[in-house]
């Protein structure tokens, strides 16, 4: 059966909004049981002119809450400590806010703004000289901001840019800003407390994206386009959008490391906020049409029919009153109003336990509600003889005889309808049973794949707890100890070898175990450049870029080897460069990795010695000789001159220097004039060149 939802006027005492359900169970042991879930309207707020307004942020150890007002572009600030909610003041914004986030370890409160690419400081501390004023201004030096989240363990603020495609990281305690390319335009983006990781979601894309110690670790695709993001208790909750029209629209849940846990019923129109309420088991979901639904928690089944709203609203939960907070916008104005919320109980319990016959047994009955104060009994079946059922849910006793007893427990918190649900108890014969490891292997896996979900069984009375004792799980996969179940999505090539143990009262056993995960083979990164070039000693080196493949981009570095010296290899720029100092043979082997698998590459060089210049030989002057007076024709003995004698000195023909050369009395005159002028050798040389030519 399915029972109706009502919203009864706000403004009437004592008036209630009822969410009523029939919960699906998680086991097939688990009956299924209706389900009542109670908002009672505790106060609201209408803050005039604000007609628009987004979903409320709240710091619940300082009882404030935060809301943008979009036609104003003011932050609204209450009071949500007391029953109804206290509008305080408003602050003026930037030009175009988009998402509000709060620090609850400082009190601060962030705000994006799209256009002008920056993120708001906040003083939202009430006893701060500064509260509710702007204090800060941070640039996110990405383009198109949207999506906010602030880690306030690991003091890390993380803006989803759309337009640039990135995400900025930015460093609370210093303003750092590190970017990290993302596939697809990223949306939007959350984050837990003390994580060091983001989620993002790419509409673009149409993917998930896991950013651990700020880089990408693993992506999937999603059932549809992502509208909405939250995260709570349950894990990461996104409203999809699917087909070409009509639309299907649903909310899917997927855990930590992007496994895919659960998936809605169809809803009536885009997923716009969430909220999640863990001690009720309860996930809220407003939607575009203004309905407000209760999911629950552990499997997207609607608890009752949704709740009319006007349109563009949202719904947060005060994690300390654990009131329920909507807004909502329409043009008359928006409201901002807080609910009081019981809860009918619900049975969360392991649906079957294991025992011993002369064996002590206790276990505990779980069911979660509000009140929490809960009284259990016995509906109906047979407990093993020897246990007994007390009040407050405990099991407790020493079988007395063995088999398997099954029964109906009810659990009643004072609000109707009472839960129910079928539990077992399995009693071994004849006392306690060492354990013994049945599942002999594990599958293997691929890198960004999810892993089948594997349930590793053992033997034992008392039935054995299980545990990881030694060895490396695959990265991404993690073993539930409570559920004996190993999950997750590999993130990280490799052969992974890890021991089981199992353990009770009467023993221990363990058993060895390996997985091997391939990696995805677009993301496995190859080096793709050729081998660098010889070089020589004092000539620059060509600046050469090493290149690979791989998703996420690999990262560089020289993992052995010895670089020629003067040679450097920028692992930022993937560059080798510099200038060789020393002649020789090198090897030195580069690898490419990108946290999912690893390419290595061994290069050989041989650096040249330096070019010895041949020298040039500096030339000899050769010594000029001595000149001599040389008479004019006609002037003393000889020809011309009677008597005259024509050179003076050894150079005198017939038994000088000149005379056995042959050298005319002329060429005597010109090297005469040379030498008295200080004429170089060349110079003189030309001139007596020049003279032969003319007497020729």
């Amino acid at each position: 059966m399915r029972m109706s939802l009502r919203h009864l006027s706000p403004a009437a005492a004592g008036t209630a909004l009822v969410l009523a359900t029939l919960v699906a169970a998680p086991t097939a042991a688990h009956a299924a049981a209706p389900r009542a879930i109670v908002l009672s309207p505790t106060g609201s707020d209408s803050p005039s002119p604000s007609a628009n307004l987004g979903q409320m942020q709240i710091d619940a150890s300082m009882g404030r809450g935060y809301v943008i007002d979009l036609p104003s572009e003011d932050l609204l600030v209450y009071d949500v400590s007391g029953a109804a909610p206290r509008y305080l003041t408003r602050i003026g914004l930037g030009s175009d806010p988009v998402e509000a986030a709060v620090d609850e370890g400082t009190h601060q409160v962030y705000v994006s703004d799209r256009v002008d690419n920056t993120v708001l400081q906040i003083d939202g501390h009430p006893a701060s000289p500064t509260a509710n004023t702007i204090v800060d201004t941070i640039s996110t030096t990405g383009i198109g901001g949207a999506g906010l989240a602030v880690d306030a363990g690991s003091k890390l603020l993380y803006v989803a840019n759309t337009i640039s495609s990135d995400l900025s990281v930015i460093d609370l305690s210093t303003h750092g800003v590190a970017r990290i390319p993302l596939p697809g335009a990223p949306s939007d983006v959350v984050t837990l407390a003390g994580s060091n990781k983001a989620w993002v979601t790419s509409e673009a894309a149409s993917t998930l994206t896991l950013i651990d110690a700020r880089s990408p670790r693993s992506s999937v695709v999603l059932g549809g386009t992502p509208l909405s993001l939250g995260i709570g208790a349950g894990g990461i909750s996104i409203g999809t959008r699917a087909g070409a029209g009509p639309f299907d629209y649903r909310v899917e849940m997927y855990d930590t490391l992007l496994a895919l846990t659960h998936t809605s019923a169809a809803l009536d129109s885009k997923a716009t906020s969430f909220a999640t309420d863990a001690t009720i088991y309860s996930l809220f979901v407003t939607t575009e049409m203004g309905q407000l639904h209760s999911l629950r928690l552990d499997t997207l089944v609607e608890q009752g029919d949704p709740m009319t709203m006007p349109k563009a609203s949202s719904v947060a939960v005060d994690d300390s009153t654990r009131r329920v907070i909507t807004t909502t916008s329409a043009l008359t104005g928006g409201t901002v109003t807080s609910y009081d919320v019981t809860a009918s109980p619900l049975i969360v319990s392991p649906a079957s336990y294991g025992a011993g016959v002369g064996m002590s047994f206790t276990a505990a009955v779980i069911a979660v509600g509000r009140p929490t104060a809960m009284t259990f009994s016995l509906a109906s079946g047979t407990l093993p003889p020897g246990v007994a059922l007390d009040p407050t849910g405990i099991l407790n006793g020493v079988p007395t005889t063995a088999g398997t007893f099954r029964f109906t427990v009810a659990a009643s918190n004072g609000l109707a309808p009472a839960a129910e649900s079928t539990l077992e108890i399995v009693v071994a014969p004849s006392g306690p049973t060492a354990p013994t490891i049945t599942t002999a292997t594990v599958p293997n896996g691929t890198v960004g794949t999810v892993y089948p979900d594997t349930t590793l069984v053992a033997s034992g009375s008392p039935e054995p707890a299980l545990s990881v004792s030694s060895g490396t799980l695959p990265p991404g996969l993690e073993f539930d100890e409570r559920r004996a179940h190993l999950y997750g999505t590999p993130t990280k090539a490799g052969s992974y070898d890890f021991t089981l143990k199992a353990e009770n009262a009467s023993g221990v056993d363990t058993h060895s175990y390996t997985i091997v995960i391939a990696a995805d083979p677009a993301s496995v990164p190859h080096i793709t450049s050729a081998p660098p070039a010889d070089g020589r000693v004092g000539d620059r080196y060509p600046t050469v870029t090493v290149t690979a493949t791989g998703t996420p981009a690999p990262e560089f570095s020289v993992s052995s080897g010895t670089l020629p010296p003067g040679l450097s290899f920028d692992e930022r720029t993937h560059q080798l460069a510099g200038t060789p100092t020393k002649a020789g043979s090198y090897a030195f082997t580069i690898t490419a990795d990108n946290g999912i698998a690893k390419d290595s590459k061994e290069y050989r060089m041989t650096i040249a010695a330096a070019v010895t210049p041949t020298p040039v030989p500096t030339p000899t002057a050769t010594p000029s000789p001595t000149p001599t007076s040389v008479p004019k024709a006609g002037d003393g003995p000889g020809p011309g001159a009677a008597g005259a004698s024509r050179v003076s000195g050894p150079g005198a023909p017939g038994s000088g220097l000149l005379a056995s050369t042959g050298v005319a009395s002329a060429e005597v005159t010109l090297l005469g004039v040379a030498a008295a002028g200080l004429v170089g050798l060349g110079a003189a040389a030309a001139a007596l060149a020049s003279w032969r030519r003319r007497a020729s």
